[in-house]
């Protein structure tokens, strides 16, 4: 029993040691834990500290480099300012011999471009400087432009503007009496080259007030229709047709004289 007491006395004192062992530990560790978490408040505040400093010396720097970018973003602005303005005192010297020349066939976009900018021009100037000679010239030379234009114009139709055969003409006039409905056969001249540049001068002529091209259309898509209304009157007449077979035909043909000139 004694022996018993002893050596529950041993474990007793063996465990107590051991416990006081891992206190120490424990706590020896906490304070270098502690040492080592005021070395790092240290260090961040220190850290801080700089940081604040260099923010302050960094600052005037980005505010000076923000009003450089300002100032040059207005320089830019500025030189397109000027480059835009110069160029509506340089257009007349550019495209005065494109448009003495005139537009070719084909190719009527380049001759439209330097039209726009001549209308560019006019309008800065009307609004910035309306007494200067430079509105002079850029408006001559516009209107030589829209002149030379209009003169294009006429040629394309003069150029695909051939009167229709008589034949031709009969069969138009003969399809239309045998159909029940209000359609009509379309017989076409132009080429679709020639019509899309048509088009595209008619709308352009439009679209800046120039209306001299519907007078031009109609004079010569009529000379065209009256020719070819005179050659099948002459053919009428070299194939002794008769008197009556003449005049039930021309009455046919001025009653579809307005539908053909859409045609032709």
């Amino acid at each position: 029993m004694n022996m018993s007491s002893l050596d529950s006395s041993l474990q007793a004192h063996s465990k107590l040691e051991k416990e006081t062992s891992n206190s120490v530990l424990l706590k020896e560790r906490v304070e270098k834990y502690h040492d080592l978490s005021t070395q790092m408040s240290e260090i961040l505040k220190v850290f801080e500290q700089r940081l604040g400093k260099l923010e302050q010396s960094i600052l005037p720097v980005y505010q000076e480099t923000e009003q450089l970018q300002k100032r040059q973003q207005n320089l830019e602005a500025t030189l397109n300012c000027l480059e835009t303005v110069l160029a509506h005192y340089d257009v007349s010297q550019e495209v005065c011999n494109l448009v003495h020349q005139g537009p070719t066939e084909g190719n009527v976009g380049v001759f439209l471009e330097a039209l726009g900018r001549l209308r560019s021009a006019m309008e800065y100037f009307l609004h910035h400087n309306s007494q200067s000679v430079e509105l002079e010239n850029v408006t001559s030379l516009f209107n030589t432009g829209c002149e030379s234009l209009n003169n294009h114009y006429r040629m394309l139709l003069k150029k695909n503007g051939s009167a229709l055969k008589p034949v031709e003409l009969l069969d138009l006039i003969y399809i239309e009496d045998d159909s029940s409905s209000d359609e009509f056969t379309s017989f076409r001249q132009l080429s679709q080259s020639t019509r899309e540049e048509l088009f595209t001068i008619s709308h352009w002529l439009e679209q800046n007030l120039r209306f001299e091209y519907t007078m031009i259309y109609s004079t010569e898509r009529g000379e065209v229709v009256l020719r070819s209304l005179q050659h099948l009157k002459d053919h009428q007449k070299s194939n002794s047709w008769g008197n009556e077979a003449l005049v039930s035909t021309c009455l046919t043909c001025k009653e579809r004289f307005s539908k053909c000139s859409s045609v032709i």
